[in-house]
């Protein structure tokens, strides 16, 4: 059964405490002597003891119980703070006068988090980075941010190691600006380790001109690195696989989003030019022969991989011998209508595997393969560190065999997120021997999606199991009614489980 909830800590009970009665209580004279006046900067209160760790923790508890407001960032903004993410208090940090309160008062400021906050002005966000050169960690996803606050970022920035602002307005010309634009010295953020520009407007030449600029950049989020990678070694012959003059890229990424196609060509040289990648995302160009290039990369934890058309990369011809050499060191692999998938061959040679997403077929006409000698070794190790296991059938469900599934399952004794859709193989019968074998000790979240024949049976197993379990969702089983759903939700109030029930009754 899943754990009852469990008790806050003392400091979690305080500030949660301090949270309710915030406006009752801590707030009553500011609200009389300075509600009249919305230009305060801020306001030094009776938080200024607080860590700047306590504050933050604050304002997630405020922001969870529907209770900030504005004023209150207005006198919990502290001089204290090394560390601040607003990025979940949205709807009241999203005005240009707290971000310059944060300016103002935070000077010593290392990590700023404002992600989504998308009303704040982009010459607001300009100013505060200006104001904050201690800097290292600057979060920006969907805000305001344009070349302009790349320029602030370029002029300020001396410590800044990680910046994300993907889904914001930056063009090629703000990419130049990042990169130093007219500065005499270049930019003073050299030092950048981690770049996400996804989804923004900089194209091929704005990555190649970050690549090229940042000498230390190892995670570069954009879309087609391998392209970008691959124009950069035509116009330079210094970039060879040799270790001294290779880019120290460890992230490349394949999706053709900003390219007109990716070719063979591209995949093969941006491999042989980044020996240090960890991450490898290949949803475009992917080949049987391309493929074979990853044995290159000794240092390759999380793996891709989609096959463009049927039989561009098969299991057997394309992935088996990557993963007979590499299977041990993944961490991470995600399989897109790869054809003749042998899961046993799969836990076998990626025995240290902890998250394992497979989709088909999804456009693509596909199957799975079975390897029985694979399933009777008991000595195989398969999916033992296996975490996180996802795997989405299409039309076609009669693809999966149960002895497959079976074997996944009662092997991933670490297994702590399962989301099964369309896996018509899953049965009351199949879950009992699973759990038997299994018991799922450190699971914490089951969706199952259009899983036919499942019943009640199956989740009251599910429930009655003693596991960690905190998030189950039904959707679309035909099995599950909204009966059975509110008896699933009645019991986990009654016995006060750590459980939230989620469902959909198509």
């Amino acid at each position: 059964m899943p754990r009852t909830k469990s008790t806050d800590c003392l400091t979690t009970i305080c500030l949660k405490n301090i949270a309710k009665n915030i406006d009752k209580y801590w707030f009553a004279d500011v609200d009389r002597d300075f509600g009249e006046n919305p230009h305060f900067l801020y306001i030094v209160g009776p938080f200024e003891c607080l860590s700047g760790e306590q504050i933050q923790q604050l304002i997630y508890i405020l922001s969870s119980f529907k209770l900030l407001r504005r004023q209150h960032l207005h006198v919990l903004i502290s001089q204290n703070l090394r560390s601040l993410d607003l990025s979940q208090s949205v709807i009241i940090a999203n005005n240009g006068l707290i971000l310059k309160s944060v300016g103002y008062r935070c000077k010593k400021l290392t990590a700023l988090n404002i992600s989504n906050c998308s009303w704040i002005p982009a010459t607001s966000i300009a100013d505060v980075i200006r104001n904050l050169p201690l800097l290292k960690h600057l979060g920006l996803q969907q805000t305001k941010s344009n070349d302009l606050v790349m320029s602030a970022i370029a002029e300020s920035c001396t410590h800044l190691l990680n910046l994300e602002i993907s889904s914001c307005q930056v063009t090629d010309k703000g990419a130049q600006s990042l990169c130093g634009g007219k500065l005499a010295n270049g930019p003073k953020c050299k030092s950048l380790v981690k770049l996400d520009i996804k989804a923004t407007k900089i194209g091929i030449n704005g990555a190649m001109l970050i690549i090229k600029t940042f000498k230390k950049l190892q995670m570069f989020k954009f879309a087609d690195v391998v392209e970008a990678v691959k124009q950069i070694v035509e116009g330079n012959n210094n970039h060879t696989k040799n270790d001294e003059n290779a880019l120290k890229l460890c992230y490349l990424s394949a999706t053709g989003v900003k390219c007109r196609g990716i070719s063979s060509e591209s995949i093969v040289t941006s491999v042989l030019c980044c020996p240090f990648v960890t991450d490898l995302t290949l949803y475009r160009g992917a080949t049987n022969e391309n493929v074979q290039y990853l044995l290159n990369l000794k240092f390759l934890r999380n793996l891709k991989i989609t096959s463009d058309k049927a039989g561009d990369v098969t299991f057997d011809d394309g992935l088996l011998p990557v993963l007979k050499s590499k299977g041990d060191n993944l961490k991470y692999l995600g399989l897109y209508d790869i054809d003749d998938i042998d899961l046993c061959k799969l836990g076998f040679y990626c025995s240290n595997l902890e998250r394992l997403k497979i989709f088909m077929p999804m456009f693509n006409p596909v199957k799975f393969n079975s390897s029985a000698n694979y399933i009777t070794n008991p000595k195989s190790g398969a999916f033992r560190h296996l975490k996180e296991f996802m795997l989405v059938i299409g039309e076609d469900d009669s693809i999966l065999k149960t002895a497959d599934l079976c074997f996944v399952l009662e092997n991933s004794l670490k297994l702590e997120k399962l989301h099964l859709i369309n896996s018509q193989c899953l049965t009351d019968n199949l879950l009992k021997r699973i759990l038997l074998l299994n018991p799922l000790n450190h699971i914490d979240q089951i969706e199952l999606e259009t899983c036919h024949h499942i019943t009640e049976d199956s989740v009251w197993q599910l429930i009655a199991c003693q596991s960690p379990l905190k998030q189950l969702t039904l959707t679309g089983c035909h099995e599950i009614t909204r009966q059975n759903l509110d008896q699933f939700k009645k019991f986990s109030k009654a016995q006060n489980l750590n459980l939230s029930i989620y469902g959909n009754i198509l």
